[in-house]
């Protein structure tokens, strides 16, 4: 009782650790700043869990920062739940993660009510990342500033737009629904929309647009697709997600037409 701020740096533990697991909860009621960096871990590390929960009500500052981790790291386990109610910035930034990393979660819920900055970096991750997954969900009503940057994907490579270009489809518009279907889940698409209006995301400013107009040409049922005709199947898509995750393959027709209709009005 009567701490402010706690400062928490990992750095420089021995060559040959193997195995990482760190736990953070149950901090005293009082606690205003809470600052972790994670960086410089050795040479050999291969798995890394870090879990952060149950943080007390009254942290007004989260700064997270993990970067720099060694060659080698095979899994990393991130997990930030059941942040208190009064928390008003939050920063986690995810950077500089190496070649040979085969499997990254990242999951943050329950975000409380009162939220006023959250900015979430992930960036440089390697080429080959095979398995990576990221859940953001029970994002507060009224948050008024969220950054969401995942950048630095290699996301151009040959062989990862080559991998979505073999998912398939009947025409444009099923290559570039089924496209997106395979790399967002529902929860991520109901906080994402083309222009980033009502407190959404703006897709259109993410590198995603560009990586999914290239793996949709690649296709040749898609050869001569143009930006525009890629971006309207976007469009469409977000602004369908709810019903599409909702009712899938039951859909009417009448209700797709009806929906496509409303899309196309707010274009």
């Amino acid at each position: 009782m009567g701490l402010r701020r706690t400062q928490l740096n990992v750095g420089h533990l021995p060559v040959g650790l193997r195995h990482m697991h760190l736990n953070i909860g149950h901090l005293p009621v009082g606690l205003r700043h809470m600052h972790l960096n994670i960086g410089h871990l050795p040479v050999g590390l291969r798995h890394m869990h870090l879990n952060i929960g149950h943080l007390p009500v009254g942290l007004r500052h989260m700064h997270l920062n993990i970067g720099h981790l060694p060659v080698g790291l095979r899994h990393m386990h991130l997990n930030i739940g059941h942040l208190p109610v009064g928390l008003r910035h939050m920063h986690l930034n995810i950077g500089h993660l190496p070649v040979g990393l085969r499997h990254m979660h990242l999951n943050i819920g329950h975000l409380p009510v009162g939220l006023r900055h959250m900015h979430l970096n992930i960036g440089h991750l390697p080429v080959g990342l095979p398995h990576m997954h990221l859940n953001i969900g029970h994002l507060p009503v009224g948050l008024p500033h969220m950054h969401l940057n995942v950048g630095h994907l290699h996301a151009h490579s040959y062989l990862q737009i080559a991998s979505l270009a073999c998912i398939g489809g009947k025409d444009t518009k099923w290559l570039t629904w089924n496209i997106l279907s395979h790399i967002y889940s529902k929860h991520l698409t109901l906080k994402i929309c083309w222009k980033g209006t009502t407190g959404k995301l703006s897709f259109k400013q993410m590198e995603a647009t560009t990586m999914i107009r290239r793996a949709v040409r690649k296709n040749h049922v898609s050869k001569q697709a143009t930006d525009i005709d890629i971006d309207k199947h976007i469009m469409k898509w977000f602004h369908l997600g709810s019903d599409i995750n909702r009712r899938g393959n039951r859909q009417s027709r009448a209700q797709v037409q009806g929906s496509e209709q409303e899309a196309e009005d707010d274009q």
